[in-house]
């Protein structure tokens, strides 16, 4: 009896979750673990299966990556336009499916092929995923930020087993078998959402998810002209992944096109939406300057891991790649605590989300700045002490869960109802957009790199560690400082 109370307590405290939110959690966890299953095979299936050089392969896996960062923006407009969300996270799932099976057969059209689908699907399917988490999560609104969290970990856990199993399998059945299973994943978490958009279910999770509110037009009509665009983008999506070499202006193309559809809607906007807008745009930029620094270190310490660091754990040596794979690991752990954390913290005052962005940005100057200290203070024999990665990439797992929870639940509280699909799809954009402009400040920051001072890491890494930190610590400065008045947008 005193355990059930103890249990019941815990539950109702901690874990009081909305109906329907567990359906989402466990297919977030497949849709993770399939994407992360594919993307950790692809390029050595290039190489090996289809004779791909080694750049002609990095470019397709590049353009790949982001060609399913921008078609969240196209699936988020027809979720708005045509189809309803449900709807657009089973036919998007459906396309990811046929995607994964059509890897599953040794051919460069079914390759080119089943990666448009893919990203087709993924395009279709995540926006509305996270439009729906939101909407169930406004009856918990005291406790939103620590369930997206919850969610967050979710995606976590599905992406650290991926990375653990793929290699394996491929070894085991080939690359073949790493697609079948990834396809399963899809298949399952579409026999876990389909219930929900039958009119013959009783279960109070399913119930929750049909009330999701519909988008401007969901008459039947629409939803197959929704279908058939979506149809329509798998050869475009070929093509453009057929002559990768031109991606990276295709992607600024979009950019433009992007910033000036977002211009017209705050020309456009009326006075109350002026100021959500507008906090909007800051904090998406903030996003685009947190995503550049955090991809931005460790592409800088790959080669400052293998020469600079004394990277020996008892009788294993790691290397930069195991470090990198550690991250999933860092978000599990940090993400548990921090959902306690804020738990009890949005119970008693509320989350204000500017400064969490503020908190987010200069966390990842910290973990810049630890490794001069590490640098400076802990150095044998040229070589720094493995602790100091680990506390910075503790610092940058810390950093990604403050701003990737909160940036999904503030979308659908500073942008209008009828466009909630296409500023969710923007929003997941700029994580390639922030990739891409950390690939130009690496190539931009190696070029001034003297190979005299590879043995005097404090030379050169230690003067780009103390600048990008100090650089974005500023930014955290000036974003709490603005915090005020952008918070003030959400009260609107």
């Amino acid at each position: 009896m005193t355990r059930s109370l103890l249990r019941r307590m815990l539950v109702s405290q901690y874990f009081d979750l909305p109906n329907g939110f567990i359906i989402i959690l466990v297919m977030s966890f497949f849709i993770m673990f399939d994407f992360n299953m594919m993307t950790h095979t692809i390029l050595i299936n290039c190489t090996n299966n289809f004779d791909f050089s080694e750049n002609d392969a990095w470019l397709l896996y590049r353009s790949f990556i982001a060609v399913t960062c921008f078609m969240p923006v196209l699936g988020g407009l027809l979720s708005n336009r045509l189809l309803s969300y449900r709807l657009s996270i089973v036919t998007g799932l459906s396309f990811a499916t046929i995607g994964l099976f059509l890897l599953c057969f040794n051919s460069i059209f079914n390759l080119y092929l089943g990666l448009s689908c893919f990203a087709v699907g993924l395009g279709l399917t995540v926006p509305s995923i996270f439009i729906v988490l939101s909407y169930l999560l406004e009856t918990k609104a005291s406790k939103r930020t620590s369930h997206f969290v919850l969610f967050f970990i979710c995606v976590a856990a599905g992406s650290l087993i991926s990375a653990d199993i793929a290699i394996p399998i491929a070894n085991e059945w080939g690359y073949q078998g790493c697609f079948l299973l990834a396809a399963i994943g899809t298949l399952l978490a579409i026999m876990i959402f389909i219930p929900c958009l039958t009119p013959f279910i009783s279960n109070k999770h399913f119930i929750a998810l049909t009330k999701v509110p519909a988008t401007r037009r969901s008459g039947w009509v629409y939803q197959i002209s929704g279908i058939v665009c979506a149809l329509l983008l798998i050869p475009i999506i070929s093509r453009v992944l057929f002559y990768a070499e031109f991606n990276t202006s295709a992607i600024y193309f979009s950019i433009v096109i992007i910033a000036g559809y977002c211009a017209g809607l705050y020309i456009n906007a009326t006075p109350t939406m002026r100021p959500k807008f507008s906090a909007y745009f800051f904090l998406l930029f903030i996003g685009i300057g947190f995503w550049t620094l955090y991809m931005f270190l460790p592409s800088l310490l790959t080669i400052f891991i293998e020469e600079h660091v004394n990277n020996q754990v008892f009788t294993h040596e790691m290397n930069a790649n195991q470090l990198l794979n550690l991250n999933p690991i860092f978000i599990i752990l940090l993400g548990i605590l921090i959902f306690f954390i804020w738990q009890k913290r949005e119970y008693r005052r509320g989350l204000q989300a500017a400064y969490q962005f503020a908190i987010a940005i200069t966390l990842i100057g910290f973990a810049f700045l630890i490794l001069d200290f590490g640098i400076f203070y802990n150095q044998t024999n040229g070589k720094i002490a493995l602790i100091w990665v680990f506390m910075s990439y503790t610092l940058q797992a810390l950093a990604e869960l403050h701003i990737v929870p909160i940036g999904a639940s503030i979308v659908c509280k500073l942008t209008p109802k009828e466009q909630h699909g296409i500023f969710m799809g923007i929003w997941i954009f700029a994580i390639q957009i922030g990739n891409m402009l950390a690939s130009q400040l690496i190539n931009l920051t190696y070029q001034h790199l003297d190979t005299s001072f590879f043995n005097l890491p404090n030379h050169f890494y230690a003067g780009n560690f103390t600048r990008f930190g100090i650089m974005a610590i500023t930014l955290g400065i000036l974003t709490s400082l603005l915090a005020p008045k952008i918070q003030m947008a959400f009260e609107l």
